[in-house]
């Protein structure tokens, strides 16, 4: 299975431009400095881990919340924990971190990383993301669920509220993620 390509650069180097959704924003971060609860088990157990040090899992993204992901191998995480916004992606248990200046950037590079993997099949998007070119998807697909529908306003990263089943749940117990 191939997933997103999670290019390295910084944020000085990101062009602003919304056709380069292959560039990624803010600062790559090692794992040990972006304060990542590593873990042996699944992705399941790697959410409730970083829940517990301050990460918010990001179940659903866009105005009409569709998937972020494809749990429990695609899952996408955020902190406020920290002196500046984090974003955390985890796929099949590679990880990528990045710190950004304002929520604002964490929010557009989170809006990249969503497109990536509903191009991907790494999560269920739109059902017409391949009508759109690269990196020019329509506002309403960009942005955090709206606050009617439990998420924090444009421009913050919301806390989960999809309970993560524990190591003895089986995971077809859990909720749906955001299935449109």
């Amino acid at each position: 299975m191939q997933g997103p390509e999670f290019a390295e650069q910084s944020a000085a180097s990101a062009p602003d431009s919304p056709s380069s959704s292959h560039v990624r924003r803010g600062v790559l971060l090692p794992p040990a400095r972006a304060g990542i609860v590593e873990t042996k088990g699944n992705g399941y157990d790697f959410i409730a881990a970083n829940e517990r040090a301050g990460w918010r899992a990001v179940p659903d993204w866009g105005r009409n919340g569709w998937d972020l992901g494809r749990w429990p191998t695609a899952i996408v995480m955020a902190s406020d924990e920290h002196r500046r916004p984090r974003a955390l992606v985890y796929l099949e248990g590679d990880l990528e971190a990045r710190e950004f200046d304002t929520a604002d950037e964490r929010t557009r590079f989170v809006d990249d990383v969503a497109e990536e993997l509903w191009r991907a099949g790494e999560a269920d998007g739109p059902r017409d993301v391949a009508a759109y070119p690269a990196g020019e998807l329509p506002p309403e697909y960009r942005g955090p669920v709206p606050r009617a529908q439990g998420s924090p306003a444009a421009g913050t990263v919301g806390p989960s509220t999809t309970s993560v089943p524990s190591v003895h749940e089986a995971p077809s117990t859990a909720r749906s993620v955001g299935r449109r």
